[in-house]
């Protein structure tokens, strides 16, 4: 499988994945969000600011760059930091052109579902040299994604999933898809069950704060693709270009 044929598959990957977990969600599943009440962190970012990474040689990264890695541990509830601890992996490609630098950018899929720290080591392939010479890149693996710890894991064999009739065209497709959706969502509730109620799109741009305050920016470039993520809300004026790219053109 080509390189671009694993990205492609990747992203169906996270996107099949997403669509059971939304129909599971009409299940019987009853997980409390703790994002759900929609209060501000009690521990900010800003509380993290005397954390900075420890840079270090990847191992066995896919890179022939200088990419270096570290982790970053943050809370698994902001507003209850004695809960837990998640640990990112996050990657570091530095500006090739230091004399130019202007800041770092932060890169990521997008999701959900998967890790985006190759990022890093792909750069290249994503980002034309007027981006590589001027901004370190940062990548990281989301909270319960990739080598980011710890990680939800669902199930072993994902054919069963993929090999499922979508969209339904009958009622017995739909029920058979409702029914292989409520099996998934069981499955990650009893595997994985303690950390997803703190995994949420709230919560990555808030560890997304954490993660500028660690790598000493006043403000951060984002860029991501596919979907959007509440990082003007949650990051305000520490984001200083956010652009998205998708099939349809830009935002930003």
């Amino acid at each position: 499988m080509n390189f671009r044929s694993q990205v492609l598959h990747k992203f169906t990957h996270g996107a099949v994945i997403a669509a059971l977990l939304v129909l599971a969600g009409c299940g019987s599943s009853s997980t409390t969000n703790s994002d759900s009440t929609g209060s501000a962190p009690t521990t900010s970012a800003a509380s993290l600011a005397s954390v900075n990474f420890v840079w270090k040689a990847c191992d066995n990264s896919a890179s022939t760059t200088s990419v270096q890695c570290s982790t970053l541990d943050v809370p698994y509830d902001y507003n209850d930091p004695s809960v837990g601890t998640f640990s990112l992996y996050v990657k570091l490609r530095p500006a090739t052109n230091p004399s130019l630098r202007i800041g770092s950018m932060m890169v990521n899929p997008g999701g959900p579902g998967f890790g985006g720290s190759s990022l890093a080591d792909d750069s290249s392939y994503y980002f034309s040299t007027d981006i590589t010479d001027h901004f370190d890149i940062i990548a990281w693996d989301p909270r319960g994604t990739g080598k980011s710890t710890p990680a939800v894991d669902c199930v072993d064999d994902y054919d069963q999933y993929f090999g499922i009739d979508s969209p339904p065209d009958t009622p017995e497709e739909k029920q058979a898809l409702i029914d292989a959706s409520q099996a998934f969502n069981d499955e990650c509730m009893a595997n994985s069950g303690e950390i997803l109620p703190y995994i949420s799109t709230k919560a990555s741009a808030t560890d997304m704060n954490s993660i500028r305050q660690a790598l000493g920016e006043d403000k951060i470039s984002y860029f991501r693709l596919f979907v959007w993520l509440r990082t003007r809300s949650d990051m305000g004026h520490h984001v200083s270009a956010n652009c998205a790219c998708s099939s349809v053109g830009w935002s930003s």
